[in-house]
């Protein structure tokens, strides 16, 4: 957490960023065509293991990043199952060719 790559290989995109990392997703393509992705997240949160993991650790997190991480949670879930989504059908569609 609060960790990103500093350095990537020439031939990449960056496929989303956020204020804390400049390279949340990435697309690494290489000359053979072969791509690997990179996220900086956590794919399979949503909102309510983040609700659980809150409640368990909420005596060690400070009021104001529980209010914080609260108000944002609404977001999980969705965001991670598209990318996890995207990501199966981008796959079969390379092995079918």
């Amino acid at each position: 957490h609060f960790n990103h790559v500093i350095n990537l290989p020439e031939k990449h995109k960056v496929l989303a960023h956020t204020d804390a990392s400049p390279n949340y997703a990435i697309d690494i393509s290489t000359e053979t065509g072969a791509n690997a992705w990179g996220i900086q997240f956590h794919p399979e949160m949503d909102s309510e293991r983040l609700a659980a993991i809150i409640e368990i650790k909420k005596d060690g997190i400070p009021d104001w990043k529980i209010k914080k991480i609260s108000a944002k949670k609404s977001n999980f879930g969705d965001f991670g199952n598209k990318i996890i989504s995207n990501y199966g059908r981008a796959v079969l569609r390379a092995k079918q060719r």
